[in-house]
């Protein structure tokens, strides 16, 4: 439950990310070439890892879900 709660809350912010991205990539000249750095780090990086780090935030805070606790681990 734990993990299916992060990863929901990780696609929610997917939309964000790629607006946040998309505002990025038009202060940084909003180049057409696909290959360049200016395209790559706003249109993939940062939503990818805005994604992450919110799934990763999700899952820490998400002990209450989680299977087994970790004061019932010996």
């Amino acid at each position: 439950m734990r993990t299916i709660r992060a990863m929901i809350i990780a696609a929610l912010a997917a939309l964000p990310m790629a607006i946040i991205g998309l505002i990025v990539w038009w202060m940084m000249g909003s180049s057409k070439d696909n290959t360049s750095l200016a395209v790559l780090i706003p249109c993939n990086i940062i939503p990818l890892a805005g994604m992450i780090v919110i799934f990763l935030m999700a899952w820490q805070s998400g002990e209450e879900y989680a299977a087994v606790k970790v004061d019932d681990v010996p």
